[in-house]
């Protein structure tokens, strides 16, 4: 699969030569768009890292390739070339773009180094074992998601609470006879037994 993909990328280049500003521009839009990405997202995993989408509840796996090339496709914020690293998402392992998620994993392990050389300049070379960071980045990763969850749920609910509470205004600011306020009366009558029956 990794030949296949290999030749079908190197025949793309023969494809599109000349085009390459097409991909470097690519390049740098997604580079932007994983800005807004949070590292939080980012699991160690056995043969790689495992990325969280952010918006739907999918993970990716985005893996080194041992390659040393030296190709215009690279990302000068990032100090990696588009063939680096691969991610199973759409956009890496079918359009073959140096995807969102290899962007925020090339800011990660930026950081991750110069924490780790802090780190052991500060403990005298004692640090973490990789497992012990790993666990304490599942259980970080896991208590976001959920506060996120519960936020957005909060959230949803006061903004639909105010939807409902405009439109019942609207309604009955609309009545223009006793008539219509008695029919709006005892449609509205029912619904508090129903909602102290709800709670």
């Amino acid at each position: 699969m990794k030949f296949v993909r290999d030749k079908l990328f190197d025949s793309l280049i023969v494809l599109h030569k000349g085009k390459i500003c097409n991909k470097i521009k690519e390049l740098r839009i997604r580079h932007k768009i994983s800005l807004d990405l949070n590292m939080s997202l980012i699991i160690p995993s056995e043969n790689g890292w495992s990325i969280a989408s952010s918006r739907k509840y999918e993970v990716y796996t985005v893996e080194e390739n041992e390659v040393n090339c030296k190709c215009e496709i690279f990302c000068t914020e990032c100090g990696s070339c588009i063939h680096r690293y691969r991610c199973s998402c759409i956009d890496s392992a079918i359009k073959w773009n140096m995807c969102k998620h290899i962007h925020l994993l090339c800011r990660y392990r930026g950081l991750h180094s110069e924490n780790q050389e802090n780190l052991q300049e500060s403990n005298g070379g004692n640090l973490l074992s990789p497992t012990d960071i790993s666990k304490n980045k599942v259980e970080e990763c896991i208590l976001t998601e959920i506060s996120k969850e519960e936020e957005n749920s909060s959230a949803t609910f006061n903004n639909k609470k105010e939807s409902i509470k405009v439109k019942f205004l609207e309604l009955l600011d609309s009545a223009t006879s006793i008539k219509q306020l008695e029919f709006f009366e005892k449609a509205i009558a029912p619904i508090a037994p129903t909602l102290s029956a709800l709670t």
